[in-house]
């Protein structure tokens, strides 16, 4: 993993050992939190100074390999939504960890695939994607409390709240990126979506969102190196076992 600076693209390493991936700032912006596989062991939710001025330490441990990764926190850092394979039916659910006691609970455990959670910037509504309808749709509930369900999308994903938590933006099923007008408070309610703008850039890699929205309202997004979706040609190498016994002959 590593760090960018965006003023002059330089790049530093923060982590050296195993694999790490699905990087979240704290809200301080002192901390990474992170995915770390290491050989051998089961995922952990660990994180580390985003200056590397000390070493990673573990928060939580994912039970066989079957986490997937941190997603938000919420803005005061207490909680850290988080990402848990193998829920009902085998799907993907959606927890949170209190970080001041370091205990574990359950937002959604269904047979549906939920994904992609968010916190709005009050810490009292989670935006969130699943597929419980057949197609992936943003959906909007209490946090962290159980409560009535909001779609506030036709067809969606890759949730994301404004700095000022009156919109949500995210993904309709033809690539657009959308935006949603939304009241919160003790209780909820939505407008109706509008296009903001067009992109070919992908915002959903498997169950995580790969895109955000700067507090001052960039968007910043992940683009391809190239347009190219399929190989151009293919190579049949024929005699292959042949061509090695003459390599190894020499």
């Amino acid at each position: 993993m590593w760090i960018g600076e965006l003023a002059n693209g330089e790049l530093t390493r923060l982590t050296f050992d195993g694999l790490s991936m699905s990087p979240v700032w704290t809200p301080d912006g002192r901390r990474v939190t992170f995915v770390s596989l290491k050989s051998g062991t089961s995922e952990a939710l660990m994180w580390k100074a985003a200056d590397g001025s000390d070493r990673e330490s573990e928060l939580t441990t994912f039970a066989s390999q079957s986490g997937r990764g941190p997603l938000s926190f919420s803005r005061d850092g207490k909680h850290l939504l988080f990402l848990q394979d193998g829920g009902a039916a085998g799907s993907s659910d959606l927890k949170y960890l209190s970080i001041e006691d370091n205990v574990s609970h359950t937002i959604t455990a269904t047979p549906a695939i939920e994904m992609g959670g968010t916190l709005s910037p009050d810490g009292r509504w989670l935006a969130y994607t699943t597929d419980a309808t057949g197609q992936a749709e943003v959906y909007v509930q209490p946090f962290p409390e159980a409560g009535g369900k909001w779609q506030v999308s036709e067809g969606g994903t890759g949730p994301r709240w404004s700095r000022d938590g009156k919109s949500i933006f995210f993904a309709n099923a033809d690539g657009a990126m959308m935006e949603v007008p939304v009241a919160t408070g003790t209780t909820f309610s939505h407008g109706k979506p509008r296009v903001l703008f067009e992109t070919r850039y992908p915002v959903n890699t498997d169950t995580f969102t790969n895109y955000d929205v700067t507090p001052d309202g960039h968007f910043i997004m992940v683009r391809a190196t190239s347009d190219m979706t399929a190989a151009e040609q293919i190579d049949v190498v024929v005699n292959f076992f042949e061509l090695l016994k003459g390599a190894a002959a020499k």
